[in-house]
């Protein structure tokens, strides 16, 4: 099969300074796949390049993906726009008729638990509500791909474990390939359906983990003895990167 995103023996170097080094990674369609490594080993560039907003300096980069939605470490949301006007922005600028814009920016943000706040602007949600309004936004184009940057990075375990649910539930019912980038074992594992552990200096894949966790994935599933264990082997792995 295709991979529908495929990285083969992937550099990247900013000057003299190596960052990514001999990277080889293939994706299929629909997946969700997590990047798990520590601050600072290349993980984000690694999704730039995903993006296609950073070059390779050697290898071979494909995409298949026609349309793509980023969801960054910081909402990124336009202070004098409410939530639906911020969601709405990117159909606004492609040129989608009115209603069809209004129709889609309210169903995604009932779809990322916001509805109600559809007026309420960025400096009256709370973090976590404005990372959801930032997801809704990232999928207001119907992406099929979605490049997510540690969202939840910033929040609070209650906060971010919401937000994982909500994506969880968001790629079972929209089906789009997603790329993640995470330095948390316990996210990834709820995630994920393969994770990848980035290590070294520079960095390269060192280990691929297959999620033995069945779909759909439910927030009590965090309490049971398989997703336990699979956190461990996680953790394992990420510290011998």
């Amino acid at each position: 099969m295709t991979p529908y995103l495929e990285w083969v023996e992937a550099e990247v170097s900013f000057g003299d300074q190596k960052i990514l080094e001999s990277l080889s990674l293939s994706v299929q369609a629909g997946e969700f796949i997590s990047i798990l490594g520590p601050s600072g080993c290349g993980k984000s560039t690694l999704l730039k390049v995903a993006a296609q907003l950073q070059p390779l300096s050697a290898g071979h980069y494909h995409c298949a993906a026609q349309e793509q939605g980023f969801v960054f470490q910081e909402h990124t949301l336009l202070p004098w726009l409410n939530a639906q006007e911020n969601v709405e922005l990117p159909m606004i600028l492609r040129g989608e008729i009115a209603e069809k814009i209004s129709e889609q920016s309210q169903r995604l943000l009932a779809m990322v638990g916001l509805e109600g706040k559809e007026k309420s602007y960025p400096d009256q949600l709370s973090g976590g509500m404005r990372m959801r309004v930032s997801l809704a936004r990232a999928l207001a184009l119907s992406p099929a791909l979605l490049l997510l940057d540690e969202p939840s990075g910033a929040l609070d375990e209650m906060t971010r474990n919401q937000l994982n649910d909500t994506l969880v539930n968001l790629h079972q019912t929209l089906h789009f390939t997603a790329l993640h980038v995470t330095h948390s074992v316990h996210e990834a594992a709820y995630l994920a359906d393969r994770i990848f552990i980035l290590g070294g200096h520079p960095a390269k894949i060192i280990k691929e983990l297959r999620n033995p966790l069945p779909r759909p994935r439910r927030a009590d599933m965090r309490d049971s003895l398989e997703y336990h264990h699979f956190t461990v082997e996680c953790a394992r792995a990420l510290r011998l990167s």
